[in-house]
């Protein structure tokens, strides 16, 4: 379930540099917040369009500062998952 991403997008030499962060099956992607009094973090994004749960802002592949405040930790999903209606659902929590 957890995977690192270099398994679904293995031509992208970038990901070989990603310490923690992960996908979560293969259209969630999880960059957590390991660093006291962050309220942004710089995520890399792999091909294809993302979508910040919190924010609802699109992203598309390269690094990004995503807002995680308290509570909110970065979390994006692929723009065209067929979970898209459940990860809209978390916003809402």
């Amino acid at each position: 379930m957890i995977r690192a991403c270099y398994l679904h997008y293995e031509s992208d030499p970038e990901l070989h540099n990603l310490k923690y962060q992960y996908l979560l099956g293969k259209d969630l992607m999880v960059a957590p917040v390991y660093k006291p009094y962050i309220k942004k973090w710089k995520v890399y994004l792999l091909e294809d369009d993302w979508i910040h749960v919190w924010s609802n802002k699109t992203y598309s592949k390269g690094w990004h500062e995503i807002d995680t405040p308290i509570g909110k930790p970065a979390i994006i999903y692929l723009k065209n998952s067929k979970f898209s209606d459940l990860f809209k659902k978390i916003r809402n929590l």
